[in-house]
């Protein structure tokens, strides 16, 4: 279960005598890919974390184009929104990376009120532009550090660079 805003997030079809919300999408987001690599090498990774489950989703590249999903059950408890909500006030930073290599993308959803949802990035190195976005804040780090740790087989970023 967790808290935000006034609201309970209730999930699994448990009841709260709280207001309860209806958004049942995961919470945090980790999606990677090869880059520009030939078919058969091809590999795209989705890591969602859920309040109660972590989801983990890859694609293979080249004939049969197979996906593999697998589900590990977890609780996450505590103030994820707030996290969520303040690392939303960040601006991005923007700065090169490496152009056709691997993409890592880290976001978070964001509970609004009305039940809506809005997309929060976390990391974007675009493998395929060349440009990285980051999000400086602490909480960003944190939310990044819990797919990092959820997800832990997935590529990771190379990070943001220092701040001059």
């Amino acid at each position: 279960m967790i808290k935000f805003a006034g609201y309970t997030l209730a999930l699994l079809g448990w009841m709260s005598p709280v207001a309860e919300a209806r958004y049942i999408g995961p919470l945090l987001v980790k999606e990677t890919s090869t880059g520009f690599v030939v078919a058969e090498d091809s590999k795209t990774e989705k890591c969602e974390v859920f309040a109660q489950k972590t989801v983990f989703t890859t694609n293979f590249g080249g004939v049969g184009n197979l996906t593999g999903v697998w589900t590990k059950n977890q609780t996450l408890d505590g103030d994820l929104m707030t996290l969520i909500q303040n690392a939303r006030k960040q601006k991005l930073v923007n700065q090169p990376g490496a152009v056709d290599g691997p993409s890592v993308r880290y976001y978070a959803w964001m509970i609004n009120p009305d039940d809506s949802v809005t997309r929060v990035m976390l990391y974007d190195e675009n493998g395929g532009t060349g440009i990285i976005l980051s999000n400086r804040s602490s909480e960003a780090r944190v939310l990044k550090n819990v797919l990092d740790s959820l997800c832990p087989e997935m590529l990771k970023g190379i990070g943001p660079a220092p701040i001059p």
